[in-house]
């Protein structure tokens, strides 16, 4: 994981260079405004089958099934983990 103050456009894109080229990128969804990305992360995904209008289209995958998941890169907002 990789965990940052604030970031530019050039850090972002290095950041980025440490994960696979093909990975999906994901934030979190929900709620109103902006703010600085402080963390990156890999993560592993599935699809919702019917996500509400406020959930996202995609969940953590239970541990047993992380290995076979899909890996995404998630950027998380100042908020996200604190």
């Amino acid at each position: 994981m990789n965990y940052y103050d604030k970031m530019t456009v050039s850090e972002l894109i290095e950041a980025l260079k440490n994960y696979p080229p093909d990975a999906r990128v994901v934030v979190l969804g929900y709620e109103s405004g902006y703010d600085d990305i402080t963390l990156i992360k890999q993560v592993a995904i599935l699809p919702e089958d019917n996500p509400s209008w406020f959930n996202g289209r995609y969940d953590d995958a239970p541990p047993e099934q992380a290995a076979s998941a899909e890996k995404a890169v998630l950027l998380h907002g100042r908020n996200a983990e604190e």
